[in-house]
């Protein structure tokens, strides 16, 4: 939520926090995972080492890092005044609500892997096939 006065987000503020905003794009799932099947796509997601999913409330987003090609190494936008329409409009927070290179202030769950997600779903939602599957990619680990 935006707090209304507060300043609005500088170019020398995104320069501050490292550009945080062009080293990963977000993107909402357009529906909350259910099931097993629901969960695949996640899971095969979460074995790329690029990859994060976050989940807040109801809402999954997958979060895939790295740096935009456009971002120049003094943290400046190289094609600023003709950037996509979602640049300009990403983040629309103020300055003490940027969430900076680490996602401070996230409110919701951040999953790094597979195993954290398994072990979610498995202790927390109770999902036996979770809690099977874990076993299984631990014995693998092992070997």
């Amino acid at each position: 939520m935006k707090k209304r006065n507060s300043p609005p987000v500088t170019p020398a503020d995104c320069i501050a926090c490292g550009s945080a905003c062009c080293r990963y794009i977000i993107v909402d799932l357009p529906h909350e995972p259910r099931g097993e099947e629901s969960f695949e796509e996640l899971l095969w997601y979460l074995f790329n080492p690029h990859t994060k999913l976050l989940k807040e409330g109801r809402r999954w987003s997958l979060m895939v890092s790295g740096r935009c090609r456009m971002l120049a190494d003094d943290g400046r936008c190289r094609i600023y005044e003709d950037r996509p329409f979602l640049c300009g409009d990403y983040p629309q927070v103020t300055a003490d609500e940027c969430h900076g290179p680490d996602l401070r202030d996230f409110s919701g769950r951040i999953f790094q892997s597979a195993e954290e997600l398994l072990t979610y779903l498995a202790d927390e939602r109770g999902k036996e096939w979770a809690r099977r599957r874990l076993k299984r990619m631990v014995a693998l680990e092992k070997k």
